[in-house]
């Protein structure tokens, strides 16, 4: 019994003193806890402080004091105004400058300036700066340079330039220069650049890389090109689409000579050129008969196989004498074709087919008459000044 009482009062002394030391150890993680809570709030607090927050502010010239920065929610100038960064609006007829980072909206007669990355809007009469990204409006009657990536939309009355990507779209009336990748539209009266573009280029002169979309101007230049181009001067590095225009280079594409007798006893040679399935024609030709000779230009499509090739085009012909061939009127004659190639050999195919043909003088004296098909057969809508009929050609493409 006495050894049963002795065994009691040893367990609750253990109890007792296990008991103390959780609660001492509770006490010490707890002053503990509330040390890094502390810690945390202070390190948070000195973070927020690190820059003054101004509801308002009213200056006269730029200025930058030396000490703490400073974010501005609204800000009003006469010459101009700096802050560190603003989180509002600027309102001015100066310059307003920004070092670091816009959220809000910059509007000032002479321009605007921000160091880092802006959001929404950037107006001014003058110009507009952005040293970082941007996303949103910018626009301006002299130019517009942003330094880093660009969304959004960018126009001026003199020049747009961005440095990084651009996804969105960029118009003035001088030039739009998009540094890297432009995704969207570029337009310019004068001259277009970008690194490489997905969507349309207009102006003058289109200038780009590899392209997916549409270069349309008086002069386009492309990488590798993917859709179309029309102009009157074409060129590109590669082109997997339809380039469109007077004359039309693809650096890598496919050019034959073809050489061919027609219905109206014409001996022809035309030259094409453009990718594997679109093609530019330019075609010259003489009559054996007579002293007339044409011109022509033309545009057509083809489907190849190995030994098989069929085509289809459209030509527009001026048809004169050799002797006047500079003046004088001429005959106009349109000509649509359809016709197979069968190879031969490696660079040589006979190509033969039919033709639907269109002649007419306008009704002009001082023409030449109008040519007759040597199979003399024309459609009963034909009349003195209009003539239609079909043709058959045959002959060999190089």
């Amino acid at each position: 019994m006495i050894k049963r009482m002795k065994t009691l009062a040893i367990l609750t002394a253990c109890m007792c003193v296990i008991s103390a030391s959780a609660q001492l150890n509770a006490e010490d993680v707890k002053p503990a806890k509330e040390q890094v809570n502390k810690n945390t709030e202070v390190k948070d607090k000195g973070k927020t402080d690190e820059y003054i927050q101004v509801p308002f502010n009213f200056s006269l010239i730029p200025i930058k004091i030396v000490g703490k920065k400073k974010t501005t929610h609204f800000s009003i100038h006469l010459l101009g105004d700096y802050t560190d960064r603003l989180m509002g609006t600027s309102i001015g007829t100066g310059v307003s400058i920004v070092g670091e980072d816009m959220h809000g909206a910059q509007l000032s007669v002479i321009g605007n300036h921000v160091g880092g990355n802006a959001k929404y809007l950037q107006a001014a009469v003058g110009f507009n700066i952005t040293g970082g990204d941007f996303k949103g409006y910018q626009a301006a009657s002299v130019f517009n340079i942003n330094r880093g990536d660009f969304r959004g939309f960018q126009s001026s009355s003199g020049f747009n330039i961005a440095r990084g990507d651009l996804y969105g779209f960029q118009a003035a009336p001088l030039f739009s220069y998009t540094s890297k990748k432009l995704t969207g539209c570029q337009m310019s009266s004068v001259f277009n650049y970008a690194g490489s573009f997905k969507g349309a280029q207009l102006s003058v002169v289109n200038v780009s890389g590899d392209m997916k979309g549409a270069q349309t101007g008086l002069v386009n230049v492309a990488g590798k090109a993917s859709g179309a181009q029309i102009g009157l001067v074409n060129y590109s590095k590669e082109m997997s689409g339809v380039p469109f225009g007077l004359i039309s280079i693809v650096a890598k594409g496919q050019t034959n000579v073809d050489v061919w007798g027609d219905d109206l006893g014409f001996a022809k040679i035309g030259l094409k050129h453009g990718t594997k399935n679109f093609y530019s024609i330019y075609t010259v030709g003489k009559d054996i008969d007579s002293d007339l000779s044409s011109i022509g230009l033309g545009y057509g499509g083809r489907i190849q196989g190995k030994l098989v090739s069929f085509n289809f085009d459209m030509t527009g012909n001026s048809i004169r004498g050799i002797e006047d061939f500079w003046k004088g009127n001429s005959v106009f004659h349109a000509q649509a074709r359809a016709y197979a190639g069968l190879k031969i050999f490696r660079r040589l195919s006979l190509i033969a087919g039919v033709s639907y043909n269109y002649c007419t003088n306008f009704g002009e004296d001082n023409t030449p008459e109008i040519p007759e098909s040597m199979h003399g057969y024309e459609f009963s809508y034909s009349s003195d000044d209009h003539s239609f009929w079909p043709g058959v050609f045959v002959g060999v493409q190089l």
